[in-house]
């Protein structure tokens, strides 16, 4: 069944649909009686109706609908008895409007009333008939005469039968296309949960996978320079086995004590260079994961930080022959990491000048910052960072941010330090970061956006 909330709605609705009707069919109505000259008390009779009838649309505005209902009952019922009186007995007004009036009252649950109604114009078209027939009252046709009267009556009845049925069968299709309607968005509703819950299982699922193909990417990346420490480890040992007998032996040549020493010597720097091979990959794995930031924000002037890391970067840039030049307001203050902030910039830098500009004799790099505010309670910052090197295809730009990915595996890149940036943007940060595929500009570009945390 339908809820009381909605079911007073369609109430209210068949109710103000009934009230414009009525009162377009008076304004016509009066406008009629106007140009045609007709007499003038039943026209006043329509106009006092139309005034009278406009307390509908208050009880309606107050949500009083029953008053509304009965009003218009009420009304209507004695704007039919008015005029049957006041103008030509048994009027045609009764045929056309009575049945409308029963399929309103009927369609509001108002059946009591109906049934008032349906005597009272009963009764009161019989009482019309027996004083046109006795000479009591006089009526211009013969309208007001018996027969007249008993042929309404019959047609009232008729048609209060018929209309309570089609009333009845309509209340109920409505009802049940209401319950329909309730039974489909409660589908729907729940189709939508389902989607959010497979969404976030989807989510879940990406993450888990991105997590595995992390945790095998570090495996794997690690596993080289440990393997060649570990191999070139068991070789000194070899060594120390075999010197160690010739001491013992009192045999040992001067020859293989240098050869022992060259030996431990290359053996050791490539134990050396693999561990620290290995130990960066680890520091580069731990800057994956996303760091507390609550306790190390601070307040501090966005274009200050931004000299500072061209700055401390200079001995790279150098070295590529780069330059870095920069458009920042002073007024732009932020409140967050600044450790985090300068890691995602060094990041781009470093990346611009060992990637973008291999094959360059020069590059240059250009950092355009700006305030932007999205509404009254956002303050953003807006970093557009472009340099002019070689770029990357599509194909890398979608992978771009991805754990491992790299284009110089084979030159020592691990793949991390996009991913890295990526993180610190979208979880300590709380921004956003994209590659922008540009025709007419070459080299790489990156759209920052994240709040001032003010």
């Amino acid at each position: 069944m339908l809820s009381e909330n909605k079911s007073e709605l369609l109430k209210k609705e068949r109710v103000l649909f009934v009230f414009w009707l009525v009162e377009i069919a008076v304004i016509l109505e009066v406008l009629n009686r106007l140009l045609s000259e007709a007499p003038v008390a039943p026209t006043i009779a329509v106009i006092f109706y139309g005034v009278i009838f406009l307390s509908v649309y208050f009880f309606c505005y107050k949500d009083m609908l029953s008053k509304a209902a009965n009003t218009i009952l009420l009304l209507t019922t004695a704007l039919i008895l008015v005029l049957a009186w006041i103008g030509d007995g048994v009027r045609d007004e009764i045929i056309m409007v009575y049945p409308a009036l029963a399929a309103f009252a009927i369609l509001l649950g108002l059946k009591k009333q109906f049934n008032v109604i349906f005597v009272i114009m009963v009764i009161y078209v019989l009482l019309l008939g027996v004083l046109g027939e006795q000479g009591y009252k006089n009526f211009p046709t013969d309208k007001g005469n018996l027969n007249s009267a008993l042929i309404i009556t019959v047609i009232i009845v008729l048609t209060s039968l018929v209309m309570r049925k089609m009333a009845q069968d309509l209340t109920s299709a409505l009802d049940k296309l209401e319950e329909y309607k309730e039974q489909l968005e409660h589908r729907v509703e729940v189709g939508t949960q389902d989607l959010l819950k497979s969404k976030v299982k989807l989510e879940e699922a990406e993450r888990m996978a991105s997590l595995g193909r992390l945790v095998a990417g570090v495996a794997h990346e690690i596993n080289t320079p440990i393997g060649v420490a570990l191999t070139a480890s068991s070789n000194v040992m070899e060594k120390n086995q075999s010197i160690k007998k010739l001491v013992e032996s009192g045999r040992l040549k001067k020859s293989e004590m240098t050869a022992y020493i060259e030996s431990v010597e290359s053996n050791t720097n490539l134990v050396q260079a693999n561990l620290d091979r290995a130990s960066q990959l680890v520091t580069d794995f731990k800057q994956v994961a996303v760091f507390n930031v609550n306790e190390r924000k601070s307040e501090f002037i966005l274009q200050n930080l931004l000299q500072s890391i061209v700055n401390s970067l200079q001995p790279v840039l150098h070295e590529a022959n780069a330059s870095v030049s920069f458009s920042c307001s002073t007024d732009i203050t932020m409140f967050h990491d600044q450790a985090a902030f300068t890691q995602v910039m060094t990041n781009l830098i470093v990346n611009s000048c060992r990637h973008g500009f291999e094959d360059k004799h020069e590059g240059a790099i250009t950092i355009n910052v700006k305030a932007i505010q999205t509404d009254p309670a956002s303050h953003q910052v807006e970093i557009l960072y472009q340099d002019d090197g070689k770029g990357f295809s599509q194909e890398v730009a979608t992978h771009i941010f991805e754990p491992f990915f790299t284009t110089k595996r084979n030159k020592g890149g691990t793949g991390l330090g996009m991913h890295i940036v990526f993180n610190i943007v979208t979880q300590s940060l709380g921004g956003s970061i994209e590659v922008v595929q540009d025709i007419n500009h070459r080299g790489a570009q990156f759209i920052i956006k994240f709040p001032t945390g003010l």
